[in-house]
């Protein structure tokens, strides 16, 4: 809806976080020479479709997050970072976002700051880098229909493989990737804790290597990774 891309077109932003400087003193009677070094650049795009007219991620999106992820790609800033809290939305939308992540060379991250369900979950697993708030969830990425109800086993299994190739991609954990998508799949232990499909917390998504850090704002991840 136009509401929803309008709370998503506004929030581009550019943070800098601030500079440093080296400081190198010949001797005693001279004076400190400070180097400046080059400011990081970062983008923010904000994926919180939670409290906005439509709530979903949908295909009106694609084209729009597609080019600010190839924009910033372009550009040569040092990261983008995707704020995201949503329940998720249209397989499809979220895939074509997937192949825009993770087709970047730049770095990206996800800061999951509440919630990254269903197609959510799909476009974190595309990040380079996963941080999630305390009290964050991740998963229940089983697709639905119109209705609400559970897809058929052809769309339940083209999401698992979305899931599972996005993993691998990223060097997580496929067969967790997968566990978020279709309750048939049990791993001892951890099904018994996160359920089925698999629903992370934060802290079970530090535990079994699918969130990296965990962070309560943006100056906090973005000094996590010098930016």
């Amino acid at each position: 809806s136009a509401a929803l891309v309008w709370f998503l077109l506004c929030p581009i932003l550019c943070v800098v976080a601030p500079a440093q400087a080296e400081s190198d003193t010949e001797d005693s009677a001279s004076d400190t020479a400070a180097v400046t070094k080059p400011e990081p650049v970062v983008h923010l795009l904000k994926l919180r479709t939670v409290d906005t007219e439509g709530g979903m991620i949908d295909p009106g999106l694609t084209a729009y997050v597609e080019r600010v992820v190839q924009d910033a790609d372009s550009a040569g800033v040092d990261a983008l970072v995707f704020d995201i809290d949503t329940f998720g939305g249209r397989v499809d939308a979220a895939t074509v976002i997937r192949d825009a992540i993770l087709d970047a060379d730049l770095l990206t991250i996800a800061f999951i700051n509440n919630r990254a369900i269903s197609a959510g979950a799909l476009i974190s697993l595309a990040c380079d880098k996963i941080v999630m708030v305390k009290g964050g969830t991740i998963g229940a990425s089983t697709p639905v229909s119109g209705g609400g109800e559970k897809a058929s086993d052809k769309y339940v299994s083209v999401m698992r493989a979305e899931m599972r190739g996005t993993a691998e991609r990223t060097d997580r954990d496929a067969e967790i990737a997968e566990a978020m998508v279709d309750e048939r799949i049990y791993i001892p232990e951890f099904s018994d804790e996160v359920g089925q499909p698999a629903t992370l917390t934060t802290e079970q998504a530090l535990q079994y290597g699918i969130a990296d850090e965990t962070a309560e704002s943006l100056h906090a991840l973005l000094e996590i990774y010098d930016l």
